[in-house]
């Protein structure tokens, strides 16, 4: 722990410091008050996690459910208001299910995405998390056809683990700023990993990457979660190479080639899109050319902050990725049809 510590600090500097940041109370008290904790929904298997839910009056029967994951050093209220996933919430009718990790797990409040355990079936964090939406479909009456998890950093590399663990949950996910699934098994490889350690370790060959994640749940026949991957060609803590590994992983995952279907922009960025063999999107990747390790937010629209209370991890830049990460889904605003899948 100590270890993995004085690593990520030392990443940390590199990404433009900490900002004076308190642990998890970075977020507005309008916005904390809007989350509600369940404290009774795996009595004896939380892993130490705390649950958080937010369900917007403007939430229907069986509405769909974004699992939201803070990155680290925040809490679940921090990023929902960064990211601006309340507002999200609000105006496409979602539910949102915010796990929060402890100090008793990680002293930097990241996710044990780097633990063998974690990585696992029916064990340790993924498994109280995976309990936690199953809390959430029985209370909500959720769309079971309808969830998706997204995150920055750690929360980012945690959405691959629910989503390798547990496929059948999802039907997509948008990732920002992550390591490739299985990249590192202790806390004594996690250093390397955020540094591209996989290119080292195999070439970064694609069906290695995929094949772990098959491995992490080998009797899985299904289709895997689509996928909205974004990375910054300036990530000093998940270095830019860990975007295109994460990529090999999933496009081999879906059986698709190497070459982009089409090329095209979304603002000032390149958006790679991914189609399979039936002609439907199963992977987007865009490039966040001169950005760092930060989620894309467009404040004056009312999407995410000007800034954190972590550090540069959250890029006002005009463009709402939680929005446009929950359009690639297929989700649409209330009162709206609903886009067929892509």
């Amino acid at each position: 722990m100590a270890a993995r510590l004085f690593a990520f600090l030392l990443l940390l500097v590199g990404a433009g410091g900490m900002g004076g940041c308190t642990l998890g109370t970075g977020a507005t008290a309008s916005v904390q008050q809007l989350l509600t904790e369940v404290t009774d929904f795996a009595p004896g298997q939380t892993a130490n996690l705390r649950m958080f839910k937010y369900v917007p009056a403007s939430a229907g029967p069986n509405p769909p459910m974004v699992l939201v994951l803070h990155h680290c050093f925040q809490g679940a209220a921090d990023y929902l208001e960064d990211a601006g996933w309340h507002a999200i919430a609000d105006r496409y009718g979602l539910v949102l299910l915010l796990p929060q990790q402890s100090a008793l797990n990680d002293l930097t409040y990241c996710f044990s995405w780097s633990h063998q355990t974690t990585q696992t079936r029916g064990r340790g964090e993924s498994y109280a998390i995976y309990l936690m939406m199953q809390r959430m479909i029985r209370d909500h009456s959720v769309d079971p056809r309808r969830i998706f998890v997204t995150g920055l950093s750690s929360g980012g590399s945690m959405s691959l683990i629910m989503m390798a663990v547990y496929p059948e949950m999802f039907a997509g996910g948008g990732v920002i700023g992550a390591v490739p699934f299985g990249c590192a098994t202790s806390g004594i490889a996690f250093p390397s990993c955020l540094l591209g350690g996989d290119t080292v370790a195999n070439g970064g060959d694609p069906s290695t990457l995929a094949g772990r994640v098959r491995a992490a749940n080998p009797s899985y026949r299904g289709p895997w979660p689509r996928l909205s991957l974004w990375h910054g060609t300036e990530d000093r803590v998940s270095r830019p190479v860990n975007g295109q590994l994460i990529l090999r992983q999933w496009l081999d995952l879906h059986h698709v080639g190497p070459n982009p279907s089409e090329s095209t922009r979304i603002d000032r960025y390149p958006r790679d899109i991914y189609r399979n063999a039936r002609g439907q999107v199963a992977v987007e990747f865009i490039a966040l050319t001169g950005l760092g390790h930060s989620t894309p937010v467009d404040s004056a629209s009312g999407c995410g902050r000007h800034d954190d209370s972590v550090g540069n991890f959250i890029a006002d830049v005009g463009l709402c990725s939680s929005e446009v990460i929950a359009q690639f889904w297929g989700l649409r605003p209330v009162g709206t049809a609903q886009a067929p899948r892509l």
